[in-house]
């Protein structure tokens, strides 16, 4: 959960599996993603970070929050359909 205690290297992961699974869910969106980040009380001018398809972050990320999810998948119960709840 993304709060007022989250560092920004936290942030950003969160941000980059977000805008990833987005790229997944929806044709349309595709990368580069760019990514502006602004300190508190630093209003100079920076320069974006740009993860293109093959970026080596991005590519990390997206395997192990791939692999994490099948994991967690593949843990989950299955549901009894012969049941009525």
């Amino acid at each position: 959960m993304i709060n007022s205690k989250t560092s920004l290297a936290q942030a950003v992961k969160c941000a980059l599996i977000s805008f990833d699974s987005t790229i997944r869910s929806n044709i349309s969106v595709g990368p580069p993603i760019d990514l502006l980040l602004h300190r508190t009380n630093d209003f100079s001018s920076h320069e974006p970070y740009r993860f293109e398809e093959q970026h080596p972050y991005l590519q990390l990320l997206r395997n192990a929050w791939s692999s994490g999810l099948n994991q967690l998948f593949g843990s989950l119960p299955d549901i009894n359909i012969e049941q009525k709840y």
